[in-house]
């Protein structure tokens, strides 16, 4: 445990006293980015305990100083990226402050384009925004605000939804349709697509979701009533639906997010 943590401790200190700016130095070595890299360093320590004669001593340190390396890139190319684009950020997303990065918070999702992860950007200390180290055009295509896949078939729902209803019950007699209760169509999500020299990625959205209290008013999770719960069914239904008509898979928990009770694809 103590070795892990001189690790750590190194590890930033050395970010500390190099050639680096304030402003990086704060966003390597705040307190939420050092929790992930001591979950890095813990997963390396315990792969090399479950399995000693694949890790030997010099292999864990290469493996280790790998990864503290790709983190450490992993925010200075978040930070340079946003930062060069900062105009487009603000105008696609509607954003009138003044943009300054103020934090930046590596993700533990699945890695991409050399072991690079998702980071939540927050800028001028409040507004937050998802970097995503990947081409992220066809997220837009599905799911995207208008025009996308989602955002056309909402248009069918609110136009055809009488012409779909009888075709489905033609098929289906047994379904139950409630059609004066809630429906609000499938969630869509803005995306600001964006390349430079070292090839795609983007900026998304951030989506909050409050999953740590039972209250039904202030839970993304809770449901008020049978409306939102038939509501939120529905989505995830569509959703799938879509997914399986165009093949799309790697549908899990963490490429969901449950924000004011709706199911967005991230």
């Amino acid at each position: 445990y103590e070795t892990q943590n001189q690790i750590i401790d190194s590890f930033l200190d050395s970010i500390r006293i190099g050639p680096f700016t304030r402003e990086a130095k704060n966003l390597i070595c705040s307190p939420v980015n050092r929790a992930l890299l001591a979950n890095i360093v813990e997963t390396v320590f315990s792969n090399a305990k479950d399995r000693p004669e694949l890790y030997r001593a010099e292999v864990v340190s290469d493996i280790i100083v790998r990864r503290l390396k790709a983190f450490y890139i992993n925010i200075e190319e978040t930070y340079i990226r946003c930062f060069k684009n900062m105009p487009r950020i603000k105008h696609a997303f509607g954003y009138a402050g003044a943009g300054i990065i103020t934090d930046i918070q590596i993700t533990d999702s699945d890695p991409h384009n050399r072991g690079h992860r998702v980071a939540i950007v927050t800028l001028d200390g409040t507004h937050k925004r998802v970097y995503k180290p990947r081409d992220i055009r066809i997220d837009a295509f599905f799911c995207g605000h208008r025009p996308s896949l989602f955002d056309y078939s909402n248009h069918l729902l609110r136009t055809e939804t009488a012409s779909i209803q009888s075709k489905v019950v033609s098929l289906s007699p047994d379904v139950t349709y409630h059609p004066d209760e809630l429906d609000t169509g499938l969630p869509t999500n803005s995306f600001l697509a964006l390349e430079d020299e070292g090839g795609h990625f983007g900026v998304v959205e951030y989506l909050s979701c409050e999953k740590h209290t039972l209250d039904a008013a202030r839970s993304d999770y809770v449901f008020r009533n049978k409306a939102e719960a038939r509501n939120y069914y529905k989505q995830i239904g569509r959703e799938f639906a879509i997914a399986r008509l165009y093949g799309i898979g790697d549908l899990h928990q963490e490429n969901l997010i449950v924000h004011q009770k709706q199911p967005f694809l991230t």
